[in-house]
């Protein structure tokens, strides 16, 4: 987002992504409020206003109003809609929503896999989504909370596989550069 908005390009901006963790902050946000639990419930009302925000400017850059307004509106529904149902449907709606977030390295995994470059990996988000994912797991785990664990458990999964995917290739890429550059300079003597 921060480089979106120096270049003023939300190109690069996955609005699936951003829409998703939004949803997701709102559904975690619903979670932890039916199982009484501050230290979910806080973070993610930290992580919808950080989400509103991020959206809003996405669909601003992109000037998507229509999109910006059945975005917000939506992630109203899905707040009503989880108030409305038993703890453990809205612990299974979260458990599948965190799925769909966790999965979301497979993505570029795939791609960069196929085409066998590190291009569309950033590892510094990668390696954010990790800790995050780590830590969501880890307090899974102490609170016995498989909804949350699991899910998470997978995405630190997948965040590594990318990351040594990166390394692997990020190795390779610097070692063709380098002999380019090496034939490049002995060609013009």
């Amino acid at each position: 987002i921060w480089r979106a908005a120096k270049t003023k390009d939300s190109s690069k901006i996955s609005a699936s992504m951003v829409m998703l963790n939004y949803y997701n902050c709102v559904v975690m946000l619903r979670y932890g409020m039916a199982i009484e639990s501050e230290q979910i419930v806080t973070p993610n009302i930290i992580g919808i206003v950080c989400m509103m925000v991020s959206s809003s400017f996405v669909f601003i850059l992109r000037k998507r109003w229509d999109f910006l307004v059945y975005a917000h509106s939506f992630a109203i529904q899905i707040g009503w809609l989880l108030s409305k149902l038993s703890v453990g449907l809205v612990s299974f709606a979260m458990f599948i929503v965190n799925i769909l977030i966790c999965a979301a390295p497979l993505e570029t995994i795939l791609k960069c896999y196929r085409e066998k470059t590190t291009k569309y990996t950033d590892p510094l988000v990668t390696s954010i989504v990790l800790i995050s994912c780590a830590l969501w797991t880890i307090f899974g785990i102490h609170t016995n909370d498989v909804y949350l664990g699991l899910p998470c458990f997978f995405g630190c999964i997948l965040c590594l596989v990318e990351l040594i995917q990166f390394a692997k290739w990020r190795a390779k890429e610097k070692a063709q550069h380098k002999t380019s550059v090496t034939s490049n300079t002995k060609k013009t003597d």
